[in-house]
């Protein structure tokens, strides 16, 4: 997470594009622009409510700012990225399951991710659906809702939460940026809201480039590693639209 000001909180949902923002906004750094960290280290990946416990004096006044990501090609991402293969990252559940592990086809990385009785130690969202009621949620909808939803969660459904970051992004205390638009999405922000000077913003974006392709825990970066949109089955697409249609609906009332 990143505070600016005492006005604006960016939160960093992982593989959506926030180290891009994050070093953008560092670039621009001034004595307005600060990262927050803790006697831990770095917060990089903590939500809202914790963030605003940490250093909000006055909670209604912060604006909040995250990237979303079209499910698919976030799937894709995180599949081609394949942290499952740090040692210790999955339990023996998972190998019992798919006797290739860590091998695993695309199909099989989004049953894994998606199955919460397989306790992944490197997917928390098993312990985060039981604040809600019931649904076969996705794990991109699970994160974003973790890292942006407001609390209280008890007795609310999913659903409900969705509806209230809908309703925040009408009052503009929640701004997003698409990850497919990114660099047209932060460099708008920063020169509409904060009134940064083009030739500030269009420096920052020049030294921290958006990077053209992902790349993988090992290093790789050669694209005949990496699975791509147009190869993935229709069966797969079918379900990541089903699990995370509530990321689909978001896309869709953002007008992107």
């Amino acid at each position: 997470m990143l505070l600016l000001n005492e006005n604006f909180l960016f939160i960093h949902i992982p593989k959506t594009g926030g180290t891009y923002v994050t070093n953008v906004l560092n670039a621009l750094a001034d004595q307005e622009i600060i990262e927050l960290k803790s006697q831990n280290g770095r917060l990089k990946h903590s939500g809202r409510n914790r963030a605003l416990d940490l250093f909000s004096k006055d909670k209604k006044k912060v604006v909040l700012l995250s990237n979303i990501r079209d499910p698919l090609i976030h799937y894709l991402s995180r599949y081609n990225f394949q942290w499952w293969k740090r040692p210790g990252s999955w339990n023996d559940s998972v190998k019992q399951k798919y006797p290739s592990f860590p091998e695993l086809s695309f199909d099989e990385f989004i049953d894994a991710i998606n199955d919460n009785s397989l306790k992944l130690k490197n997917n928390n969202n098993h312990k985060f659906i039981q604040k809600f009621n019931g649904g076969d949620i996705g794990s991109c909808t699970l994160n974003f809702v973790s890292k942006l939803g407001k609390r209280p969660f008890k007795n609310r459904t999913i659903e409900d939460i969705f509806d209230d970051l809908k309703e925040e992004v009408r009052r503009k205390e929640l701004i997003l940026f698409n990850t497919s638009n990114l660099t047209d999405d932060l460099r708008n922000f920063l020169n509409e809201t904060l009134q940064v000077e083009n030739e500030k913003i269009e420096e920052a974006l020049k030294v921290q480039k958006l990077p053209k392709f992902d790349k993988r825990i090992d290093g790789k970066t050669d694209q005949k590693f990496f699975l791509k949109a147009n190869q993935v089955s229709e069966q797969s697409k079918k379900k990541i639209k089903e699990k995370e249609y509530l990321i689909y609906e978001m896309l869709d009332f953002l007008n992107y």
